[in-house]
């Protein structure tokens, strides 16, 4: 598992970063879950009831990978990843430390927690092709919020895809 995430040592700070990891949903968003805001059927979804937006509200689909580590962590609180010493939400000060420290651990460059949501979106992008299904995938109010904010070039392909154009 890349991006650091292999490096976190408790399960329930773990099955956290692996949630962002794959969702992309706003870590305030994924800090302060609670059970209820789990749909479960044949797949996971979050629901969040209390979304900065109404269109944080939208159903976020959990990968399988995700969904794997949050059913395996216990119920002891109305939050799914819940402060040992508080039983209530992590504090935002908390979550980035433990994400410093799994980069660390892993031997990574230390980036931002929301920098997980970035990631998340540009592999969307990639693998769906359709900004509208990214939207609705990482529960975005538009198509322009994922292009507005999220689009970003592959230098790369692009200098291939211009030197290619100018074969004579």
């Amino acid at each position: 598992m890349a991006c650091g995430v292999a490096g976190a040592s408790g399960r329930v700070d773990r099955a956290l970063l692996i949630l962002l990891r794959y969702t992309g949903i706003r870590p305030k968003s994924a800090r302060e879950l609670i059970w209820s805001e789990l749909e479960e059927g044949d797949m996971m979804f979050v629901r969040k009831q209390n979304a900065k937006r109404p269109s944080g509200e939208k159903p976020i689909p959990v990968p399988s990978v995700a969904a794997q580590a949050i059913r395996a962590l216990p119920k002891t609180s109305m939050f799914v990843f819940p402060s040992k010493r508080t039983e209530r939400a992590w504090s935002e000060t908390w979550v980035s430390k433990q994400w410093r420290k799994a980069q660390k651990d892993a031997g990574l460059t230390v980036r931002h927690l929301y920098d997980l949501k970035h990631l998340r979106i540009t592999e969307l992008r990639a693998g769906l092709m359709d900004d509208v299904k990214v939207a609705a995938a990482a529960g975005m109010k538009s198509v322009e919020s994922v292009q507005n904010s999220y689009a970003q070039i592959d230098r790369a392909e692009l200098h291939r895809q211009v030197d290619s154009m100018n074969k004579v």
